[in-house]
């Protein structure tokens, strides 16, 4: 459809800014090819990541909605994304990030531990007035986590778990200049930086990203997706 010589130079354009790696080379190349190398390779520290506070502060609170992110993993590693959206521009802020490494900190913790952490968290990066059936976006499979906040009155929502359109969803928003991400979010940067392909996978025909570096990615992709 992009040789459709009806298609406008905008159009094409603006078509093309949307994906960048291996759905470029599929969807507007025609390309059928490996999905290799970094996921998010558009990502750059110089231009995604930037002071996000007076940027959110300016924003009129009617034209505000706030909500998190959870990869919730009890054993392994525990991410949190608070995020604030501008409904004027569709533009989406990451505020911070909680980022809990188990094994780093050589001691795990249980729901009633991080459900402490929560609140404390929740009362840092969400205004009183946004709390109140406030949209926290979990992997389904977290029953356990999604029990404690849905007993405590949190609005725990199943995240929509295509790992693939999420990520090319993320990819397009960041490619379109509607994602931002706070300077304190070190993980997470690090994470973007380092989230590649699953070279394994492709051997089987799958796309599938490698289980590395994603604890960040998914608590974001759970809440921008």
């Amino acid at each position: 459809s992009y040789d459709n010589l009806s298609l406008t130079e905008e159009y094409k354009r603006q078509l093309k800014a949307q994906y960048s790696g291996v759905f470029y080379k599929r969807f507007i190349e025609g390309e059928w090819c490996v999905a290799d190398g970094k996921i998010y390779d558009t990502f750059d520290v110089k231009k995604h990541v930037i002071d996000v506070k007076p940027i959110v502060d300016a924003i009129p609170m009617q034209c505000r909605e706030y909500y998190i992110g959870c990869d919730q993993g009890t054993s392994v590693t525990c991410s949190w994304s608070p995020i604030c959206k501008d409904k004027r521009t569709g533009i989406q802020y990451k505020l911070g990030e909680y980022y809990y490494e188990a094994k780093e900190e050589r001691r795990q913790k249980d729901d009633a531990e991080y459900f402490r952490d929560f609140e404390k968290f929740i009362e840092y990066y969400i205004p009183i007035q946004f709390r109140h059936n406030l949209p926290v976006y979990g992997d389904p499979a977290a029953s356990s986590w999604d029990a404690m906040l849905t007993n405590h009155q949190y609005n725990y929502r199943h995240a929509d778990n295509d790992v693939i359109e999420g990520i090319k969803y993320v990819l397009t928003q960041l490619n379109s200049g509607k994602l931002f991400f706070d300077k304190s979010c070190k993980r997470t940067i690090e994470e973007y930086e380092n989230y590649c392909w699953d070279e394994k996978a492709q051997e089987k025909g799958e796309d599938k990203p490698k289980k590395m570096f994603d604890h960040a990615c998914d608590s974001d992709r759970y809440a921008f997706y």
